[in-house]
């Protein structure tokens, strides 16, 4: 069992620690620069309430463990994270790195901290040998996607997951962020296929070789793939990865069934189509569903200061809405969830049929 102190925590991490495997990581305390604003603030986890501090030293539960995970803000590795590694190797704690760092930092943490107290988060298979040819993907693909940038709605992947597994159907889930890899059974994808380097006809090699891996040992009944980055800019000054980590998805392996996450806007029920129709030119495949989340995006306040900020939306104005579109779905609710799966298992029960006739 590891007793864990996130660091450095934000609330984009709230719906991925929401989900964590308590049977492995027992989450004692949050922490996060004081000039992030959250110090002091109480998050419910799980069971739980933690307050966040601004010092791990203030953190009064027992705790062997400290977790780095990435944040929406960057962190000057030195200034930051290096003060945290040098507390873990004097106490002895174990580190479970999840944090994105550059390579000359990884390979500093690793001559720093005792191989045994290191756990670096990453892909279950190898993928650092691969042939020049694409592979069938047998298996079907429920791909996952935001249209916009720092929505953060990873909780849709998860939820989506469970209800499949409850109805007895073997389900693979591929993240894009590795701190879920703290919940059980989560895997992610290759770190080479999100990264910025390298060239894209290796990263969908890659992506599709993983798959195909995936399917041979794993034998799931579906894949979920959840995909890293954003398929829209929001404007010239806020562009997120300009849709590539859907792209190179997109090009490995056949898309069986997608969800697209929007935030709400005006009139959405009327305008999904037509946005849809600039959506499925990027990943060229069908959307079979649009999930509204409680978020509205303020474009003039993104456009000026070149920063995302989603102001929350009752689900009221989003809900009745839905009723005039059978795509559309509100899938913060166990409800919509259940009604989607039905939808995927319709449509995969179809490719059956077609198979058999």
């Amino acid at each position: 069992m590891y007793n864990i102190i996130i660091f450095p925590y934000d609330d984009t991490l709230n719906s991925i620690l929401s989900y964590i495997d308590e049977n492995v990581y027992d989450v004692k305390g949050l922490v996060s620069p004081c000039g992030w604003g959250y110090c002091a603030n109480e998050i419910k986890i799980g069971r739980k309430n933690l307050k966040v501090y601004g010092n791990i030293d203030q953190v009064k539960e027992n705790y062997n463990s400290i977790c780095i995970v990435n944040s929406r803000y960057d962190l000057d590795f030195e200034k930051y994270i290096l003060p945290v590694l040098k507390e873990c190797k004097e106490k002895n704690l174990d580190v479970i790195l999840c944090r994105d760092l550059l390579k000359e930092e990884i390979k500093f943490v690793k001559q720093y901290i005792k191989e045994n107290k290191l756990h670096i988060i990453h892909e279950k298979y190898d993928v650092s040998k691969f042939q020049d040819e694409i592979y069938d993907i047998n298996t079907p693909v429920v791909f996952i996607v935001d249209m916009l940038t720092e929505m953060h709605s990873e909780n849709v992947s998860s939820e989506v997951y469970i209800e499949l597994e409850k109805r007895g159907y073997k389900t693979y889930l591929l993240s894009a962020k590795k701190e879920k890899k703290l919940i059980n059974s989560v895997d992610v994808i290759p770190e080479i296929v999100i990264n910025n380097k390298g060239y894209n006809r290796e990263k969908i090699l890659k992506f599709n070789h993983y798959i195909k891996q995936v399917e041979i040992i794993e034998h799931p009944d579906l894949i979920i793939v959840e995909a890293p980055g954003n398929l829209l800019e929001i404007s010239k000054m806020v562009t997120g990865d300009f849709g590539s980590g859907a792209y190179i998805i997109s090009r490995g392996i056949s898309l069986d069934y997608v969800i697209c996450n929007m935030p709400y806007f005006s009139g959405f029920s009327e305008k999904c189509d037509d946005l849809g129709q600039c959506i499925e030119a990027r990943i060229e495949a069908e959307v079979d569903a649009y999930n509204i989340t409680s978020q509205y995006l303020d474009l003039a306040d993104a456009e000026e200061n070149g920063v995302i900020e989603y102001m929350d939306v009752s689900r009221d104005l989003i809900v009745d809405e839905i009723k005039n579109n059978e795509k559309i779905y509100y899938l913060q609710e166990k409800m919509e969830i259940s009604r989607v799966v039905d939808d995927i298992i319709k449509k995969l029960e179809s490719y059956a049929e077609i198979e058999l006739i």
